[in-house]
């Protein structure tokens, strides 16, 4: 018995809405009123650019997080990348009880996340 699965979001459209914005607040900063200098962006230590590319290295992270679940002879293994760096087991005989259920998660919790 050998099962793997890797979980992981997705999440290119947001990347389009950080894009839109990013254009929005960089066109303000340097055409509005003639824009903000070399000298006056190096006064405020290029802090609208930060801001900026915070968000795009924001979600880049939350991009690069992977959850790997994996069963086998020995238990379940799983993984959180990059929270946990080494894999954590629950061995078979550490189990009283393990099943496989198919749940809708709109239908049966009324949506996704924690409850």
């Amino acid at each position: 018995m050998e099962f793997e699965e890797k979980q992981n979001l997705n999440l290119w459209w947001l990347y389009i809405l950080l894009g839109v914005d990013a254009i929005i607040v960089l066109s303000i900063l340097l055409f509005d009123n003639g824009g903000m200098s070399y000298q006056n962006l190096q006064k405020v230590y290029f802090a609208p650019v930060i801001a900026v590319l915070l968000p795009f290295f924001i979600i880049f992270l939350i991009q690069k997080n992977i959850l790997t679940t994996s069963m086998n002879d020995e238990g379940i293994l799983y993984q959180y990348f990059p929270f946990q760096i080494k894999p954590r087991l629950f061995q078979w005989n550490n189990m009283e009880k393990v099943y496989i259920n198919s749940y809708d998660a709109l239908g049966n919790y009324g949506g996704w996340g924690v409850r």
